[in-house]
């Protein structure tokens, strides 16, 4: 008899918690600041990949833009993105919708939260159920 691979089989999401430019972990009274993501195992992971490879797909053979790939990256992870948790807007409101965090992963002087959660996405231990 054998492994039972299934037995390996990763979570759909994970939660991610964020740091600042220095490598520092966010929190906010006394709570981290988290924003839960998709992974590859996951529906949603699927369709946000599928329509990334759609719009390059589009643009093949044609010049690229930097500004147009940039977007469809932050739409990519807002695609992947499942919630936030101590994460505000700038109006003090709560990032809850896909607005708020096109805006959030659209700051590029917030580039770090991106490469954050790219990391996080790019290792798979992150999704091993525990």
């Amino acid at each position: 008899m054998g492994i039972n691979l299934n037995t390996l089989a990763v979570a759909e999401t994970t939660v991610v918690h964020l740091t600042d430019a220095n490598d520092n972990k966010l929190y906010f009274n006394d709570e981290p600041v988290t924003i839960t993501i998709y992974g590859k195992g996951s529906k949603q992971f699927k369709q946000a990949l599928s329509e990334l490879n759609r719009k390059s797909l589009q643009r093949k053979g044609k010049p690229q833009n930097l500004a147009v790939i940039m977007d469809d990256n932050v739409d990519y992870l807002v695609a992947i993105t499942k919630e936030a948790s101590n994460v505000d807007n700038p109006d003090g409101t709560p990032a809850t919708s896909e607005d708020d965090f096109k805006a959030l992963y659209s700051n590029p002087k917030l580039f770090f939260i991106k490469d954050t959660i790219q990391a996080a996405l790019d290792d798979n231990s992150n999704f091993t159920q525990k």
